[in-house]
């Protein structure tokens, strides 16, 4: 729990570093920080047990400073690091990845998009249904995608509190 407690801590400086970078005012950046801090997905992580998910946020939070930076070398490392501490993190390092390509339209950020992509095929698509008994934890035997209705996202008490802490 210290160490969650460390990477919590973390993934808040580059949330503070990148609003400094942009020149946001002093009482914003800080005021960025506090909620980041006190956001209730991070709070609910922290006093309840260890979760992967905590890790994997401290590294997008990196990656996320050094694909702003085009620190190609830390890009990697963070995205390398955040892809082993989750299997879905993939899925949030594509979408960022992806926001910086359409914002910039630079090759540099394709490789980074593609990399997320091809990981999270991989893992979806071959470790899981092949490799791991059982499958993925939070799909049944039609598929990863077989009930696309809205009313799916609310049929259990974990995933409504998924969505209610998420807000």
């Amino acid at each position: 729990i210290i160490t969650q407690a460390f990477f919590i801590s973390f993934s808040a400086i580059p949330v503070f570093l990148l609003a400094r970078k942009y020149k946001l005012k002093p009482l914003l950046s800080y005021t960025l920080l506090i909620g980041y801090l006190s956001f209730s997905g991070i709070q609910h992580a922290f006093w309840f047990d260890v979760h992967s998910a905590v890790f994997g946020t401290a590294f997008i939070m990196w990656f996320i400073y050094a694909l702003d930076g085009k620190l190609t070398k830390w890009a990697i490392v963070f995205l390398l690091l955040a892809l082993t501490s989750k299997e879905n993190i993939a899925l949030m390092a594509f979408l960022t990845s992806f926001v910086f390509l359409l914002r910039t339209r630079e090759k540099y950020y394709l490789y980074f998009t593609l990399a997320s992509v091809v990981y999270l095929l991989f893992i979806f698509g071959i470790y899981f249904p092949y490799f791991v008994k059982g499958g993925y934890h939070y799909q049944d035997e039609r598929g990863l995608f077989a009930d696309t209705s809205p009313t799916y996202l609310f049929d259990t008490q974990e995933k409504r509190t998924v969505i209610f802490y998420s807000l």
